[in-house]
């Protein structure tokens, strides 16, 4: 989950103003605090572009969350089924190694085993 920045720190995330104390903030009805209306119509413009890029990025993050949890399930499947054919060759094997083993040696006195050629 993300963290939200408090809204009285949106002025200073858009540049828009300073740093204000509790102390130095001005108050609702002080007729000495007036805010040119192109300079809030700016500031609106700004926010409103800062909320749709943040929007947009939301939407782009869940969408690739949900690609890569598709992309993750069906790895994880392939991986089940490799785990399962390992688990079945490696009983095959032990089983062919059993049978080896109880057949001895062939009738015509040669081994029954193959053997690798000479390491040079």
């Amino acid at each position: 989950m993300s963290k939200l920045l408090p809204l009285t720190l949106l002025p200073l995330v858009l540049g828009l103003a300073a740093p204000l104390g509790a102390a130095d903030a001005p108050k609702a009805d002080d007729p000495s605090v007036s805010v040119p209306p192109n300079q809030t119509d700016d500031a609106q413009d700004k926010l409103a572009t800062a909320l749709r890029s943040y929007y947009l990025l939301q939407q782009e993050n869940a969408q690739l969350k949900a690609t890569i949890d598709g992309q993750v399930s069906g790895l994880r499947a392939q991986l089940r089924q490799a785990l399962d054919q390992i688990t079945e060759l490696s009983m095959e094997n032990a089983a062919l190694r059993t049978r080896l083993a109880l057949a001895g040696p062939s009738p015509s006195g040669q081994l029954a085993v193959p053997t690798r050629p000479a390491q040079p």
